[in-house]
């Protein structure tokens, strides 16, 4: 009695799936609903004065999409990417410097993400 072998290869299936126009598709949606979020949640600041930067971090949020996502480029991924110069202390917060009062980290982009997930 002669018996069937069969063998799949799972770099070919990962290579249609996690790669496919769709799925980048797909990510760069998801990326998108966190973006709006992260918008929403972004501070601005209301004070006293003509400050030339209000608004300048809520509005720098944008969206990138790729196939050559993950550890090892071998993915679709969406992207939310803010490059405003202020970014680093609104999500991580600081010290206080001179007149300049101590911040808490707000970490906007990583609730935005949570609440996109319904973790939050």
């Amino acid at each position: 009695m002669a018996g069937s072998k069969i063998s799949f290869s799972y770099d070919a299936i990962g290579s249609e799936i996690l790669r496919a126009p769709w799925m980048v598709e797909h990510m760069k949606a998801r990326a998108q609903r966190i973006k709006e979020l992260a918008e929403s949640r972004a501070p601005v600041y209301d004070g006293p004065g003509s400050d030339p930067h209000r608004g300048r971090y809520k509005a720098s949020f944008r969206v990138e999409s790729t196939d050559h996502g993950g550890f090892k480029h071998d993915r679709a991924a969406g992207v939310v990417i803010n490059d405003a110069p202020e970014t680093v202390f609104v999500e991580f917060g600081h010290r206080a410097h001179g007149a300049i009062p101590a911040q808490e980290g707000q970490h906007i982009l990583g609730s935005s993400m949570m609440a996109a997930a319904g973790d939050e």
